[in-house]
């Protein structure tokens, strides 16, 4: 029987992300208006207007990708045995490159300082200027649209984002004239992309262990400055986006090694020699790399072989005599670097949210056109109550996690326009690693769920979901795993000695009470249960962490417990929130959700199984009653091998 005798499948169809994503719309849509009431038709009409362009230009450049022999390639000799360290991509890549930064996916959530005339032109809100707080949202929803066809293009321009506003805040007057109109410019011919090089063979996400050093390419005899030029010698082990312009780097000038991270210096270093600094005449300075090398110091070991992110050229990089220029302070590179990191962790963030997006798109499209036979009658998958449940777990778990991103994406422009109260600025530190941590792993159950959702057809390579899946499965560990995000939130709340957490025990409780009346018109019985429950959370944590001072213990496990607690607390709270302000009049007409809908996914998150808050509270309980020894989980984790 030939293939055209038998039953075909129906293929399923995409949307743009914007116009087929009511809850998207509407979490964008209340955090605008309550923000910059002015501009929130502006800014919605913007976004969907930028989600068609997405699906018309960016969809078939991110197909280009998936052609045989797109991945990166790296050339390291021409055929005439000179070293040439060429590392080739793809049309695709570089196609997706250039949209990004026509469309300033970086440069609208910032000022005018460097790119003043782009922010003038038509098809720019105007950046902070305009939009204030609202710009950081503005930009990151703009990447949220972009994301699933971009082949993890974000990558190099997130770091390019940090380099940015690493720039803003540390860098000379001399050093931001000189690159920030580069890394802000939306001319692909003049435009730079930064790397950040950090993680090295010893360290892992400890810099502390860093190896690479930094020696002045002229002794001075005075105190270093910002702009001094260095020479540098290392191996950097992961260094993504090696075909940009510039790379933040940490090295470090002390020889005295026990100083750890306190020695460390940030330094940019730009790539290829053409645009490297001048080399002062009274400079000793030797380069290693070959005359046919277009490189500034560096020599490309090699690019690495990943599971996932496959069109990222990530490479470990040789770093013998690169200069670069001191950023900031001399020794004060990690805490100058953490702007970048602060960043970067949150364009995780939004890669994972979009791909469960589109996931959720493309199981929910195929079951509207796949039929199955249930009772001997052809029966729509949509139309089968068990799919539909589990379908539904990751659409409850996407609103939820929308709750947690987007705010934290405003608190993140608050703080870099100055609105920032000190609670805002602890809340925005707490929440960017739980955040990025708490993202990160739910996003990749999400996916696989949907994948199995469809079946066959879901596990083939040409379905977007699998990529999806391998490429999401890196930010578990990129900027920082689950557990060492983990401690992070621990060294906040030490440092805040327990500020920042009554503070959003406090607020939490605060926008529950406010959005009651609005809420108990729609279902009493359902926002009673989701007040009993918040009670038994906020008992639990205050005395697990307040009363009983479980960090001081030094056990990381109490430590994740809490990021957990934190996330799913936080999202829940946001859907009770947008279930309040969906049921409440307005006298702006913005699109508004169905308020009972939007209760009902509040209550099977916080009260139900999908979020998870009984497992992890019964976890917690375990650590405090002593019932779950570390001896057992040794044993069980790394059993003896006879």
């Amino acid at each position: 029987m030939r293939i055209d005798e038998v039953h075909t499948h129906t293929p399923f169809e995409l949307s743009d992300g914007w116009s087929s994503d009511p809850s998207l719309r509407h979490v964008v849509g209340r955090l605008v208006l309550l923000n910059t009431p002015a501009r929130v038709h502006q800014i919605l009409d913007s976004l969907a207007a930028f989600a068609k362009t997405c699906a018309q230009t960016s969809r078939p450049l991110a197909a280009l990708c998936d052609r045989p022999g797109a991945e990166p390639r790296l050339v390291q000799y021409n055929e005439w045995g000179q070293r040439v360290d060429r590392v080739e991509t793809s049309e695709g890549w570089r196609g997706l490159k250039d949209f990004m930064t026509v469309h300033g996916l970086v440069g609208e959530g910032y000022g005018a300082e460097g790119q003043e005339a782009w922010l003038g032109k038509p098809d720019s809100l105007g950046g902070r200027e305009q939009l204030g707080a609202v710009a950081r949202l503005f930009s990151f929803a703009r990447n949220f649209l972009f994301a699933p066809d971009s082949k993890v293009t974000p990558c190099p321009f997130s770091m390019t984002d940090g380099a940015v506003r690493t720039l803003e805040l540390y860098g000379t007057a001399e050093q931001k004239g000189k690159y920030l109109p580069k890394l802000l410019s939306r001319d692909p011919t003049t435009s730079w992309q930064s790397g950040q090089w950090m993680t090295e063979v010893i360290g892992g996400s400890d810099v502390g262990m860093t190896e690479t050093r930094a020696t002045p390419l002229v002794e001075t005899g005075r105190q270093a400055k910002a702009g001094d030029l260095y020479t540098i010698h290392g191996f950097k082990w992961f260094s993504s986006a090696i075909d940009g312009h510039a790379s933040l780097a940490l090295a470090r000038t002390s020889s005295d090694t026990s100083l750890g991270s306190k020695g460390l210096s940030l330094f940019l270093i730009p790539v290829r020699k053409q645009d490297r600094p001048p080399i002062p005449a009274t400079a000793s300075y030797t380069d290693e790399t070959a005359a046919t090398s277009p490189f500034n110091g560096i020599k490309v070991h090699r690019l690495k072989n990943k599971l996932g992110t496959r069109h990222v050229p990530t490479a470990e990089l040789e770093l013998c005599g690169a200069i670069g220029e001191l950023i900031g302070q001399e020794g004060r590179g990690v805490a100058q670097i953490a702007s970048v990191l602060n960043i970067t962790r949150i364009y995780s963030a939004t890669g994972c949210v979009a791909a469960i997006a589109r996931s959720l798109e493309v199981a929910s499209s195929y079951a509207q056109v796949r039929a199955v036979g249930v009772q001997g009658r052809p029966t729509l998958l949509k139309d089968i109550p068990m799919h539909a449940d589990r379908l539904a777990r990751v659409g409850v778990c996407y609103r939820a996690l929308l709750q947690l991103y987007f705010p934290t994406t405003l608190l993140l422009g608050k703080a870099e326009t100055g609105t920032a109260t000190p609670r805002d600025l602890r809340r925005l530190r707490m929440l960017t690693p739980v955040c990025k941590a708490f993202v990160a792993f739910r996003t990749t159950e999400c996916i696989a769920q949907c994948i199995e959702a469809m079946g066959g057809q879901g596990y083939m390579a040409e379905n977007p979901l699998p990529e999806a899946l391998r490429d999401t499965l890196v930010e578990r560990i990129w900027e920082g795993t689950p557990s060492i995000l983990s401690l992070d939130v621990a060294r906040i709340m030490v440092q805040t000695k327990g500020l920042a957490l009554n503070e959003w025990l406090q607020d939490c409780a605060a926008v529950v009470d406010a959005s009651t009346g609005a809420l108990v018109a729609v279902d009493r019985g359902k926002v009673e249960k989701i007040g009993r429950q918040l009670d038994k959370v906020y008992a639990a944590i205050k005395r697990a962490y307040i009363d009983g001072a479980a960090l001081a213990t030094g056990d990381g496990r109490y430590a994740r417990s809490l990021l957990e607690l934190i996330a799913i607390v936080t999202s829940g709270v946001g859907l009770v929130e947008q279930a309040a302000w969906s049921a409440s009049p307005s006298t702006v007409a913005v699109e508004r959700g169905d308020a009972g809908l939007e209760l009902e996914t509040a209550v099977r998150w916080i009260c139900g199984t999908d979020g998870g808050l009984d497992r992890t509270l019964s976890e917690l309980d375990a650590l405090m009653d002593g019932a779950k020894l570390a001896s057992f989980d040794s044993q069980l984790a790394f059993p003896s091998r006879l």
